[in-house]
């Protein structure tokens, strides 16, 4: 670009007319925006107040400047003996606008003007105690006498933007560039402005350059100023005189330069750079000039300074060093053009491209023209201008491939040749006539190929071949000639092939059996085929007309499931067919060696019988094997019944005379496995009566028995899943009354936990079958190991019948020290009924003052005896199939007549019965009784009356557990505040990094951050999943009473001394929220169980404990120390104070 105007004397150009070559080298690879030097020491500064600093361009380290800014840093100057660094406006960044340094290290921030918000400061000088700062979107010059305060000044504010600012001839000037109109056409123009005093305190106006493009960077050797811009524009002008341009100048290049350096050592050197890995020099200002070798190609090259005896450059690649070069040049010597490197003096050049001379070999790069000495581009370092020559091998003729030959197919034809030496390549040529090729190969292989598959040939046609080795300068003659005719080939096939075992069961096998391959082959082969059956050679015969035998007899050792078997064959000329692994006819043979497995009980495992009719139930498996099983039995394991089809049930009879009675099993499966192992199973026998036809007499009474089926189902299961089963006894005395009775035994229940702990259930339920509605009576035993078992392991137990459900769960079942039994008794009989209800009516008056209202029975009242007592466990009873109203329901409850002749009414919760939809009451209790469903009209009235509805704010878990032990979660912490708290919404809503959107607590957490309970984390993240302490309960304590003051008077904690919550700590005991151990700990970074939170809660909301009301769950009985607060917590209620400052409920369905 040319500017043009008046006459000046210029700087005078270099006197030496030796030029020396320079490189710009990479020192790291850390992109910056601005660099600067002093004190020994390069500082660079670039985004996200990105702040670099090195004493060497070699070593680079991180200063950490976010407690100053992390907004962009745009421009860094070394000014009156300190670094000072200048942001740019970043919306999304906060920080200082200004900061400064005296060791690069140490950074402190500047204040200035709110309006500094807006600004891209761009750049800044310093002259007479004054700084001066330029902004690049129309803020102005803003000016500061120490560096560190800076006023907002009205200099330059509007359209004019200003890029860079110096110091020169006793006035600062600043360029830049405007929006003006030329020829009717909007555009963008230099600008120039300068300060009327040597402090910038006042300024001339804008200057518009209309032939100049937009001004980045400015530069003064003190007689001249050089500004570079947009387009590669150069404005050249006298320092004294700095506004007109005074000298046309032409740029070397059309890319935007940003910046220009000045260096005045050695006849003085400017420099400027841009974009495009544009990098121009000039020693006069006037004349420019490319410098030999920039840095890569596209390099946004974004400031240059004068540093430490070099020019240093800063762009978005890294920071880049100006330093001397020496130019290596390449002689081929008649080879291809090598081009010549500049590399950095003291370095290695790089090995270039080989080049490539016909009829010859490179051998290598030489320093001298005769190539005696070679050079060595590994350890040899540059510090001349110097040339290097190439050396060539003369190439020997190359022979022709020798042995050629051929091996004929179907349609095609395989050659093969010898190696030559020197070859790198080998042409294939085909002709039709002997002698006579095509001029164009028809194929070309590496040269460490030797064969070439010539396909799609035509069967009995001619074919001649012949090979030529080749290299990259030479080709050799033609080889010998081979001639091909191609025949279609016939390979062999074995299109029948069948297995079979002599098992009874052809398609099964098991140790001891063979099993026989017959195959065919479609013509003759090159003598027997090998054939491996199940992994073993097997002995292979030739039956005639080209059918074959192949027999395996099993010993074992082989893995069982279907047989495998391959067959390998070729034919008389030695082809080959495909190697066989299936039979034609989708026969196959599957080997089982395994005999099933299984066990039986006597009487569902009862320890004796009075009879000799018994049932035996029967478990069995077969894995993988073959199944169909059979079982046959025997009572002195010598004679024994017949086979027959394996069934869960088998009635037998034992043999005569009370003793020990032992009953055996075995299983056999359809291959012919029988059970090696002896299954047994014993009784006591009782009585020497027979039991064969299964009803014993006694005094002229009879009784009838029969076996039946209960199905034991997965209870954690929607579908409640059949898992096991297991037999009653059911007894039919001499009066048609019928008894149930069974023993859950031991090994009955291990199975059951191994199945509901592979289903992932922790619940199971036995359904009674009593269709007809018969049983008057049913004994159920729990052997104290069944019970152990079922309580280590987590299991509930329901036992269901058409009268009532019983619900125990696992806690209940733990450290038991004997049997469990039940007897359960439904009260048919209707006077018994109306007994019942006439002593429900006068216990009414007395324990609810119900006056003459009438208590009526509803359903059957139940009879249920046990040994397991003050244990929880919950009943529910079926209501009748009377139709009642809301209401009425309401008005239900449960009349209970404790065995120890205690009584007393519980409301119970109305809940489904059954899969049918009938409704039941549930309620839990810890002693066993006789229970009666009631209807007393108003009863729900005069249960809630003088009360005070509690609604629940926690719940359990699907598993019907609560857990108190169980640590609670910040976020489960922020949704039980939330329920109970509506405080006012002090701080604008937070977007944590770990809380999206779909979290199931993302109300309650910004709901809780907002009423100022919780806070977040400093790195932005809430941590939901993340337990609560006790100190950071405390601090929740506090914020959420609100009006609790500090009290230091109180007893202390012995652990909580410098604590960071010991305020809130100590607040919190002072008004009876929080207590310590017995120990004289609060033990602050303990986490907060479930059941502590609850009771801290509860009573911070002056609520509970709860008595009166049923308890709720399982695992916190009546003795747990928080279960008042945890009832209180989670039933809904209607409540009353108590003398003790409790609560007596009421629950509400």
């Amino acid at each position: 670009m040319l500017i043009n105007s008046g006459l000046f004397a210029p700087t005078p150009a270099k006197a030496d007319s030796t030029e020396e070559t320079y490189v710009w080298t990479l020192t790291t690879p850390v992109g910056l925006r601005a660099i600067a030097y002093g004190n020994n020491l390069y500082v660079g500064a670039g985004l996200n107040g990105l702040i670099y600093t090195s004493p060497d361009l070699v070593t680079w380290m991180q200063q950490d400047v976010s407690a100053q800014t992390n907004k962009r840093l745009n421009t860094v100057k070394f000014l009156n003996g300190k670094f000072h660094a200048a942001t740019g406006r970043d919306d999304n960044r906060t920080g200082a606008f200004f900061i400064y340094s005296s060791d690069g290290t140490n950074w402190s921030a500047g204040t200035g003007s709110t309006d500094y918000n807006t600004y891209v400061f761009s750049s800044i000088a310093y002259a007479n105690n004054k700084y001066l700062a330029t902004s690049s979107n129309g803020g102005g010059i803003e000016q500061s006498s120490t560096g560190a305060s800076w006023s907002n000044t009205t200099v330059g504010v509007g359209a004019p933007r200003y890029n860079d600012i110096t110091y020169v001839s006793n006035r600062f000037l600043v360029v830049g560039n405007i929006n003006t109109v030329v020829g009717n056409i909007n555009t963008v123009v230099g600008v120039v402005r300068q300060s009327a005093d040597n402090t910038g305190t006042t300024w001339e106006s804008d200057v518009s350059l209309t032939n100049v493009s937009g001004l980045n960077g400015i530069a003064s050797d003190g007689n001249q100023v050089i500004a570079v811009g947009d387009g590669g524009t150069i404005f050249r002008t006298d320092a004294t005189s700095p506004l007109l341009p005074t000298v046309a100048v032409t740029s070397p290049v059309n890319s935007t330069l940003e910046k220009v350096a000045y260096d005045s050592g050695n006849g003085g050197l400017y420099v400027a750079v841009g974009r495009s890995g544009a990098i121009i020099t000039s020693s006069d200002g006037i004349n420019w000039k490319i410098e030999a070798a920039t840095p890569k190609i596209g390099e946004y090259m974004r400031g240059v300074i004068f540093g430490e005896n070099t020019f240093v450059a800063v762009a978005d690649g890294g920071v880049y060093k100006r330093v001397l070069g020496r130019s290596v040049s390449f002689d081929s010597k008649g080879g291809t053009t090598v081009g010549s490197q500049v590399v950095p003096i003291d370095t290695k050049a790089n090995q270039p491209q080989v080049p490539i001379r016909t009829g010859y070999t490179f051998a290598g790069w030489y320093t001298d023209t005769e190539t005696t000495s070679p050079f060595d581009f590994e350890s040899t370092t540059i510090t001349t201008d110097f040339t290097l020559y190439a050396k060539w091998t003369l190439l020997l003729p190359l022979s022709a491939p020798a042995n050629v030959t051929a091996i004929v197919g179907d349609q095609q034809a395989m050659i093969s040749w010898s190696s030559v030496t020197g070859a790198t390549y080998y042409n294939i040529y085909q002709g039709t006539a002997s002698n006579t090729y095509s001029l164009t190969p028809v194929a070309t292989v590496s040269g460490t190929t030797y064969n070439y598959n010539a396909i799609n040939l035509t069967n009995g046609t001619t074919y001649y071949f012949a090979i030529k080795a080749g290299s990259t300068v030479t080709s050799s003659t033609y080889s010998n000639e081979v001639v091909v005719t191609p025949e279609a080939v016939v390979l062999p096939t074995l299109p029948a092939v069948n297995v079979s075992s002599d098992n009874p069961h052809s398609e099964l096998a098991k140790a001891g059996d063979t099993v026989t391959l017959t195959f065919t082959a479609n013509k003759d082969l090159n003598g027997l085929p090998t054939v491996v059956i199940a992994g073993h050679s097997a002995d292979v015969v030739s039956v005639g007309s080209s059918v074959y035998t192949a027999k395996y007899t099993f010993r074992g050792i082989e893995t069982e499931g279907v047989v495998a078997f391959t067959i390998d064959y070729a034919d008389r000329d030695g082809n080959a067919g495909g190697t066989v692994s299936a039979t034609t006819d989708g026969s196959s043979v599957i080997l089982d060696n395994v005999p099933p497995s299984g066990t039986f009980l006597i009487d569902g495992g009862a320890s004796s019988t009075a009879t000799t009719a018994v049932a035996l139930s029967v478990t069995s498996t077969d894995g993988n094997g073959s199944g169909d099983i059979q079982m046959r039995f025997s009572n002195d394991n010598v004679d024994w019944s017949a086979w027959e089809a394996v069934a869960a049930t088998k009635a037998w009879t034992l043999t005569g005379g009370s003793g020990t009675k032992t009953v055996y099993m075995a299983l056999k499966d359809k291959a012919g496995n029988v059970t090696t192992q002896v299954i047994s199973a014993a009784i006591e026998l009782r009585t020497t009566s027979s039991g064969s036809s299964g009803s014993s007499s006694s005094g002229g009474n009879s009784s009838q028995i029969d076996f039946i089926t209960a199905n034991v189902e997965n209870a954690g299961n929607a579908n409640k899943t059949v898992v096991s089963t297991v037999i009653i006894r059911r007894t039919t005395d001499a009066k048609g009354q019928k008894k149930d009775d069974f023993n859950f035994t031991t090994e009955q229940v291990a199975k059951l936990v191994e199945q509901l702990a592979a289903a992932g259930s922790s619940s199971a339920r036995i359904v009674i079958p009593d269709t007809k509605d018969e049983v008057s009576e049913l004994n159920v035993t729990f052997p104290q190991a069944s019970a152990d078992l079922l309580g280590k392991n987590g299991i509930g137990f329901e036992l269901a019948t058409s009268d009532v459900r019983i619900d125990i769960p696992s806690v209940s079942m733990q450290g038991l020290k004997e049997d469990i039994y039940f007897r359960v008794v439904p009260v048919k009989e209707e006077e018994k009924r109306k007994e019942t209800e006439q002593r429900a009516r006068a216990e009414q008056k007395v324990q609810l003052g119900t006056g003459s209202k009438s208590a009526d029975v509803i359903g059957r009242p139940m009879i249920i005896e046990t040994n397991l007592q003050n244990r929880l466990v919950t009943l529910v009873l079926p209501l009748s199939e009377v139709s009642l109203t809301k209401q009425q329901l309401d008005d239900l409850g449960v009349f209970i007549e404790h065995s120890d002749g205690s009584k007393e009414f519980v409301k119970g919760e109305i809940v489904t019965y059954d899969e049918s939809g009938k409704l039941g009451i549930r309620f839990v209790i810890n002693k066993f009784s006789t229970f009666t469903i009631v209807y007393m009209e108003n009863w729900n009235k005069v249960a809630t009356a003088d009360t005070t509805s509690h609604k629940a704010f926690v719940t359990g878990y699907t598993d019907g557990l609560f857990k108190p032990d169980a640590r609670i979660t910040r976020a489960e912490m922020a949704t039980i505040a939330t329920r109970v708290l509506d405080m006012e919404m002090k701080a604008t809503s937070i977007s944590f990094t770990d809380v999206p959107a779909a979290h199931w607590a993302k109300d309650a957490i910004d709901r809780v951050t907002k009423m100022g309970l919780m806070e977040g984390y400093p790195d932005g993240s809430f941590k939901p999943e993340q337990t609560i302490t006790r100190a950071e309960m405390a601090s929740m304590v506090v914020r959420m009473k609100g009006d609790i003051a500090a009290n230091f008077n109180g007893s202390m904690f012995s652990d909580v001394d410098g604590h960071w919550a010991k305020k809130a700590i100590v607040s919190s005991k002072a008004v009876g929220i929080i207590n310590g151990y017995p120990d004289g700990t609060f033990r602050p970074a303990a986490e907060l169980s479930r059941a502590e939170a609850i009771t801290m809660i509860s009573k911070l909301l002056e609520r509970g404990p709860l008595s009166g009301v049923n308890p709720k769950w399982t695992d916190v009985p009546a003795t747990h120390w928080a279960f008042g607060y945890i009832q209180e917590a989670s039933v809904n209620h209607a409540a009353g104070k108590t003398t003790d400052d409790g609560e007596q409920g009421v629950q509400i369905p």
